[in-house]
């Protein structure tokens, strides 16, 4: 009898290139309004970092009230623009998605072996959703722990019954409590479990309180246009006295502790060795 084995996954940065996607929304938005409405880059920014500032997702654009707010528009005029702002963000951030080398055929072999993949994120709920859907993986990942945020975010909202999806008693990464919940839930010991994550401060140290293997996904630190982007992700969180989102970068202890991936096709390697 084979022993029970369970891979819980990240999603942002480890399946995906997530920075350059966010960074293509943020782009489309402002770049529409500069182009169709003559609002300055500059103010279109401000609106978008003042939202964020005042407790509102980095993955969702200003409302037009901030537009009203923070760019030279009248009332009538931002809500004029506001949804072909909203509709160039949307199309520019998901046609920019870019799936990892390898993740595809990995998931799939792991299926093919009776192996179950969690996704496990700290974005919102509709976010992780709408991206699987998007990537095409939410056939092959069809359990998401993610943030019980469900602001609209395109199609995340109708998509939400593409996959089994659990948000209650949730607690942000590196909180070992939804991750310990999704190990008794699948009846997995510890030791069979294997978690893979971009983070070091968040998504490792989190595996190695839980007892578990840190798969750490350091390829999803290193790719084509991830610092242009992470210098405007920054930017938007500017008004905050911390990132919210904590873990853009790999800062944190215990690199030694875990496993460096050069790729994702490499958890295989260790999970059906």
């Amino acid at each position: 009898m084979s022993i029970k084995k369970l891979v819980i996954t990240d999603l942002d940065d480890t399946l995906w290139q997530w920075l350059t996607t966010w960074y293509s929304g943020y782009k489309g938005f402002i770049e529409y309004l500069s182009e169709h409405a003559g609002v300055p880059e500059e103010q279109a920014s401000e609106a978008w970092a003042q939202f964020y500032g005042d407790g509102g997702g980095i993955e969702f654009p200003p409302t037009a009230d901030y537009l009203i707010k923070y760019t030279d528009l009248t009332t009538k005029e931002a809500i004029a623009a506001y949804s072909g702002a909203i509709s160039a963000s949307r199309a520019t951030r998901d046609s920019s998605l870019i799936v990892f080398d390898g993740v595809v055929d990995t998931l799939r072999t792991l299926a093919d072996s009776g192996i179950t993949v969690v996704a496990h994120t700290d974005s919102p709920v509709t976010a992780a959703v709408h991206r699987l859907h998007t990537s095409g993986l939410d056939g092959a990942v069809k359990e998401v722990y993610a943030a019980p945020v469900f602001e609209n975010f395109g199609h995340g909202m109708s998509l939400l019954d593409t996959v089994d999806v659990h948000v209650s008693q949730w607690e942000f990464k590196p909180s070992t409590r939804v991750l310990n919940e999704i190990i008794r839930y699948h009846g997995v010991s510890p030791e069979n479990t294997f978690y893979v994550g971009d983070s070091l401060r968040r998504d490792m140290s989190m595996a190695h309180t839980a007892g578990i293997t840190g798969l750490w996904a350091k390829y999803g630190l290193d790719y084509p246009g991830r610092d242009e982007a992470l210098n405007a992700v920054y930017s938007v969180q500017r008004y905050r006295t911390f990132p919210a989102e904590g873990g853009l970068t790999a800062a944190g202890n215990g690199e030694e502790e875990v496993i460096a991936l050069s790729g994702f096709a490499d958890v295989v390697t260790h999970v059906l060795d």
